[in-house]
């Protein structure tokens, strides 16, 4: 008294299913202007601007009245006759007088600074 088993199919089921590669997210940016509803105006675009550097100003150095005399040859060193600003004074290489150094000299020239200025005086 048993029913005859019925015979079941059994169905194959294919996976079609493909994942979709997620690509970036693009933003996007709204470029219209909108009244803004409470201030009842345009919005107002704010400009920058650049702020200028003030321009720096060397003061203009008045260089002394140097005036080359001569040379005083030694035996061993030379010594050179030099007016500033109507001062005489006897130099060698590397002494100062009233702020003029004495930097290079010959027979013909000389080479002196003042505050960072260089000047070559020839013979007078």
């Amino acid at each position: 008294m048993n029913p005859p088993i019925p015979k079941l199919e059994t169905l194959t089921i294919e996976n079609k299913f493909q994942k979709q590669e997620l690509s970036e997210q693009s933003f996007y940016e709204l470029t219209k202007e909108y009244r803004d509803p409470f201030l009842g105006g345009f919005p107002k675009k704010k400009r920058v601007t650049k702020k200028k550097a003030p321009q720096k100003i060397e003061p203009t150095i008045t260089f002394p009245n140097v005036v080359y005399n001569g040379v005083i040859g030694g035996s061993q060193t030379k010594s050179y006759i030099l007016t500033v600003n109507g001062k005489q004074e006897i130099l060698n290489k590397g002494e100062t007088l009233q702020g003029v150094k004495l930097v290079k000299a010959n027979s013909e020239e000389i080479v002196v600074t003042f505050e960072k200025v260089t000047k070559t005086i020839t013979k007078q």
